[in-house]
């Protein structure tokens, strides 16, 4: 009699629960198209590309001026006097070294402000989505780590429609 009456109380919770799934309203955000599409993830890509393409473009000019004593180097070394080639080599080795410095702390420097300019995408991208979830009525919206949804439930061009008022 007991093991009856917990049968029909579970079943009595999972039907109520499973009336109750059925009314909920899902949504799927296409997180990869979100960061890529929105306005915002491409005014953030061109504002990092606005601050490092110059500091880039120095970089690689100060790495043509070392290919160039290199190739002096490699031409005229042979006639060069002992102590020229040595002053050349050493100019030469102490470039690389600083250009690899130079190399290295740009690139910290792009991971940082990339970094930066995600966090700050994400907290745009999460209002938006917070926003139209509470404007339609959604009770849930999967963000991230989803394998499948139907097509009904990406509400990506929802957002971004949002995003670009």
């Amino acid at each position: 009699m007991k093991k009856i009456v917990s049968v029909l109380v579970a079943l009595g919770l999972s039907l109520s629960f499973g009336a109750q799934a059925a009314d909920l309203k899902i949504g799927v955000i296409d997180n990869v198209r979100l960061f890529t599409e929105a306005p915002q993830a491409k005014a953030a890509q061109q504002r990092i590309m606005d601050r490092f393409k110059p500091l880039e473009q120095k970089l690689l000019t100060k790495q043509k001026n070392i290919q160039m004593q290199d190739e002096r180097l490699q031409r005229d070394g042979a006639i060069m006097s002992p102590s020229e080639r040595e002053n050349l080599q050493r100019d030469l080795k102490k470039a690389v070294m600083e250009l690899q410095l130079e190399d290295a702390q740009l690139k910290e420097d792009f991971a940082a402000a990339q970094k930066k300019e995600q966090g700050q995408l994400r907290e745009v991208l999460m209002g938006a989505i917070q926003d139209l979830a509470k404007a339609e009525g959604y009770d849930l919206v999967l963000y991230d780590g989803v394998s499948y949804a139907a097509p009904g439930m990406d509400i990506t061009s929802k957002v971004l429609e949002s995003l670009a008022k």
